[in-house]
């Protein structure tokens, strides 16, 4: 079932159903083309024997037997006449006088094309008979005095015309399937061909996951669609890459920010538990707890403007930091982690320096202003 939904078999039909309904178009108009011109010669034939049939010099020759009539035919037209029907009628239609291979066989006068005739146009018509061939026939009128008084057909079996048709037909029958066959083939290897970078990208894709999000697209071609895809995936990869190591990195200072709070807490409680004796001891420890519990909010709240503004929703405006205070408070916040090791802060007096920092937010992006 994928096999008839993927892309390449669908392409590869398109491609199929585009050409055979091309090569139909174009089998079609070769054959309408040649049997046209076709029928064309034999009409001129046609009209150029009927024509000498209708002529003045042959009028006496008319009424001759069918022999008789053969034999001048031959003569006057020459050798081409020999197998082609004559047949000369009277103004109603009433054959009187026809060439001998018109014994077997008729030429059909309605009376439409008697009307036709009758005001001087000349007809075509194609007859089926108990022969192999059809009979092409032309029924031309002999006027006089802008009458009809007599109607001359000539006609010839369509043998040749018919063979160089079938044959036409065959070939194209044969042709086309085995054509289409071969563009199915050709089809399939190019559509193949042209999807390749799509099984790479699809291959380059099942690599990717949580702990290995540097990895990226293969490009085989930059400047095609495909490759185009490839690249705008590749940046869509990196934005995602940022955006996790950012929520890494934002957990890991989380961790290491409420590491010293929470120290400080559990050591503070367990003195409280095990040795606070009187009502202002246990204050005093509840006074410090409530100290470190404010110093975790304001760091979480701190740490997620931070992330905001790494994120772009938030726009720091630098203000004047008084770096003496920054670093005395780095140092009380770090004095627990400091004593744990054994290591011994101290900061002695300096003068008043301060330097650009970004303690300040001016405004919320993500908010309507």
């Amino acid at each position: 079932m994928f096999f008839f939904r993927s892309i390449r078999f669908r392409l590869t039909l398109w491609y199929l159903v585009t050409l055979a309904l091309i090569l139909l178009l174009f089998s079609t108009f070769i054959y309408l083309t040649i049997s046209k011109r076709l029928y064309a010669e034999v009409d001129r034939e046609l009209l150029a024997i009927a024509e000498a049939v209708a002529s003045p010099t042959l009028e006496p020759f008319r009424r001759s037997a069918p022999t008789v009539l053969d034999q001048i035919l031959e003569d006057f037209i020459g050798p081409s006449v020999a197998d082609k029907f004559v047949q000369i009628a009277d103004a109603s239609g009433k054959v009187f006088s026809s060439s001998t291979n018109l014994q077997n066989i008729s030429l059909p006068l309605d009376k439409t094309s008697l009307i036709i005739s009758g005001i001087g146009n000349s007809t075509y018509h194609t007859h089926s008979n108990s022969l192999r061939y059809p009979i092409r026939s032309i029924t031309m009128p002999i006027m006089e005095n802008g009458r009809m008084v007599q109607v001359v057909q000539v006609g010839m079996l369509l043998d040749y015309t018919s063979d160089i048709l079938e044959k036409l037909l065959v070939i194209f029958a044969v042709s086309i399937p085995l054509a289409l066959i071969m563009l199915w083939y050709a089809g399939w290897f190019l559509a193949g061909r042209a999807l390749k970078p799509v099984e790479l990208i699809t291959t380059s894709a099942r690599k990717i996951s949580a702990e290995n999000l540097g990895h990226r697209l293969e490009i085989i071609n930059p400047s095609d669609e495909i490759g185009r895809l490839a690249k705008t995936f590749n940046l869509t990869l990196d934005r995602l890459e940022n955006a996790f190591n950012r929520t890494r990195q934002f957990s890991m200072d989380v961790s290491h920010e409420l590491r010293t709070p929470l120290t400080i807490l559990r050591g503070e409680t367990e003195v409280g538990l095990r040795w606070g004796g009187d009502a202002d001891e246990l204050k005093k420890i509840l006074r410090s707890n409530m100290e470190e519990i404010n110093r975790m909010s304001d760091i979480i709240g701190d740490l997620l403007e931070l992330s905001r503004a790494e994120e772009g929703k938030l726009v720091l405006d630098p203000v004047p930091v008084e770096l003496h205070e920054l670093l005395q408070d780095i140092c009380t916040k770090a004095a627990p982690d400091a004593r744990e090791k054994r290591i011994i802060l101290d900061l002695p007096n300096a003068a008043s320096l301060h330097v650009p920092g970004t303690g300040a937010v001016a405004a919320d992006l993500s908010q309507p202003h």
